[in-house]
């Protein structure tokens, strides 16, 4: 569930011998030559910064990376469950020598990857908007992702199989699928408040099965939000005989605007028509996702009891 994340750590929360032992390398403007006041330490797929305003330590570090990524080798493709989670947090807590309740959190991505019943190109061509706010292409190409940026997140809907073809295709688990039906669902928190207001603020709070279950449920609702309209031929046709302005997503990016009212009835509208004729996309789509998000955070009583020993013990 949880992918990439940003988190500060001071530098006094460094025993020192766990300090003295991180090998900072560092930074060099190419073009100018210039030695940034900025150095780094890799380990995994995991990038700590610290920040060297002199000669002497750190006065502020930086941690940041994919969990995900640290977890599976360099890459985030199949699904890491409650389980995956909590060793990987505890393992770079360990290889830090810092408490997770040391780690502040600064953003974090969240959400599924699900292998769905229809091709990420569909489902990605048929996203208008999420609430009324337009999806828009990832990488300046929709057939990569889209995402639509609010003012503290963004929800990201993108093709997960182009980014690593070659690897699925070639795993022995899933020989059989067809990487371009592997999409990923997740919302990028950029601003820290609602994960605050779950309880959610330190590395400590991740393996906390309740509050990653009220982030679980959030990212559920956001999925309820999404304006979805099928884009195949056959499907677009028999919309626009309901109503000819809903196969045009600029029509609801006004509607929203001028007369929200009117745009949250033609939506509801919409739906109940999508699902009558059984154009279900989208519903089949987010329901898949749902299930995966909640595979992820119901843990084994033996892992949620690891979770609770882990966060309430941890010191170094």
């Amino acid at each position: 569930m949880i992918d990439f994340l940003k988190a500060s750590i001071h530098p006094l929360a460094f025993p020192k011998e766990a300090s003295e032992a991180i090998e900072w390398q560092m930074v060099v403007n190419e073009r100018t030559g210039e030695i940034s006041p900025w150095q780094e330490y890799y380990f995994g797929s995991m990038k700590a910064k610290g920040f060297f305003p002199a000669a002497g330590s750190p006065t502020r570090i930086i941690l940041s990376g994919s969990i995900h990524k640290h977890q599976q080798g360099g890459a985030n493709w199949k699904p890491l469950d409650f389980r995956q989670l909590l060793e990987g947090l505890i393992s770079i807590s360990d290889h830090l020598g810092v408490s997770p309740h040391e780690i502040q959190l600064e953003n974090l991505e969240a959400g599924a990857n699900v292998r769905t019943s229809h091709r990420a190109q569909e489902i990605l061509k048929g996203a208008f908007l999420h609430k009324s706010t337009p999806f828009e292409a990832m990488l300046s190409d929709r057939k990569f992702g889209v995402v639509a940026t609010k003012s503290e997140f963004g929800d990201k809907l993108y093709a997960k199989g182009r980014q690593y073809t070659k690897e699925i295709e070639t795993a022995m688990e899933v020989q059989n699928t067809d990487p371009e039906k592997l999409i990923r669902w997740e919302r990028h928190y950029s601003k820290m408040r609602q994960l605050n207001q779950m309880g959610i603020s330190t590395f400590a709070d991740l393996a906390n099965p309740s509050r990653l279950s009220k982030l679980r449920h959030k990212i559920e609702e956001s999925l309820n939000e999404v304006l979805f309209v099928p884009q195949e031929k056959e499907a677009r046709s028999e919309v626009a005989t309901w109503n000819k302005e809903w196969t045009n997503p600029r029509y609801f990016i006004s509607l929203s605007r001028e007369n929200p009212q009117q745009f949250r009835r033609e939506r509801t509208k919409l739906n109940n028509r999508l699902q009558d004729a059984g154009l279900v996309h989208w519903a089949q789509t987010s329901n898949e996702i749902r299930n995966e998000l909640r595979a992820i955070c119901f843990p084994s009583l033996k892992d949620a009891k690891m979770a609770n020993h882990w966060a309430s013990s941890s010191s170094y």
